[in-house]
């Protein structure tokens, strides 16, 4: 596995006691923010979560955890028994932001869709603007700005997967149907964001554990960003879905995908290999 190059934010949910994130500056945890988690609908935001209890969907672990990942809060974020939508969000350190904005950026979050309404199962995370998203569009989207992440929505008796981007305010997604999820699963997504004059997403998922090769492809989009000017990590959407473990870095170690050769590794084996021959050939 490569050495750490860089991890920009980290987000494991470990925190003292569940609650309602509007108005509760406690919730202020994990690594590269400059703010505490933000609810923009009173009373019916988005929650700190154990999991445990709900009517909507049934339980959710207490933490998602997934194999190979190490995992250290044991709350999740997630939005039950609320009409409606609701968006939250983190201001990202000035300085974080802007490392996260040149080069190469990868993130990975844990995603578990509960199929109580699958109607109603709309919910994205994205880095982009400080702009409020508008969490009962499909798909989620906002009035202006620029932002650019992972969504999943329902639509009969499935749930979708797919890349999302806002351009001042239009939103592009890719093709749906890369992930077509029928029942509860704990999902690994990892996204590969590369910025230029044409910036792409391309989003990969695991359902298994974090080796490399246990990841599929399944979206990629291109989008024209000012992403000098991203800031937030945003989270909006309506019922019932379950986030965890969310990570951004600079390198796929980072973000805990396992399994990635060394470059030096696989020169030295090759260095091995050709001294071996020689010496046969003696």
């Amino acid at each position: 596995m490569t050495a750490s190059a860089a991890l920009h934010l980290l987000e494991s949910f470990d925190y003292v006691s569940e609650g309602n994130i509007n108005g509760v500056s406690s919730y202020n945890g994990g690594t590269g923010f400059a703010s505490a988690w933000q609810g923009t609908t009173t009373g019916t935001s988005f929650s700190v979560d154990d999991g445990l209890g709900h009517s909507h969907g049934g339980n959710d672990p207490a933490g998602l955890t997934f194999s190979g990942l190490s995992a250290t809060g044991s709350f999740i974020l997630t939005r039950v028994s609320a009409p409606g939508g609701a968006q939250v969000n983190r201001t990202i350190n000035s300085t974080v932001a802007s490392n996260m904005t040149s080069g190469t950026l990868y993130f990975s979050v844990l995603v578990r869709p509960k199929f109580y309404s699958v109607g109603n199962e709309n919910m994205a995370i994205m880095f982009g603007t400080s702009d409020i998203l508008d969490p009962n569009a499909k798909p989620v989207t906002s009035a202006s700005g620029d932002s650019i992440g992972f969504a999943l929505r329902g639509s009969g008796s499935e749930i979708d997967f797919h890349a999302i981007a806002v351009d001042g305010g239009a939103t592009s997604i890719s093709a749906l149907g890369g992930i077509a999820d029928t029942s509860p699963q704990i999902h690994m997504i990892y996204g590969e964001i590369t910025w230029g004059a044409t910036d792409t997403i391309t989003l990969f998922n695991s359902t298994t554990n974090t080796d490399l090769s246990s990841f599929a492809q399944f979206a990629t989009l291109d989008a024209t960003l000012n992403e000098g000017s991203f800031d937030t990590l945003h989270v909006a959407g309506q019922q019932v879905s379950s986030l965890d473990e969310i990570r951004f870095g600079s390198s796929l170690a980072d973000i805990g995908i396992t399994s990635i050769p060394e470059p030096s590794a696989a020169l030295l084996g090759g260095l091995g290999t050709l001294l071996l021959l020689r010496r046969r050939k003696r």
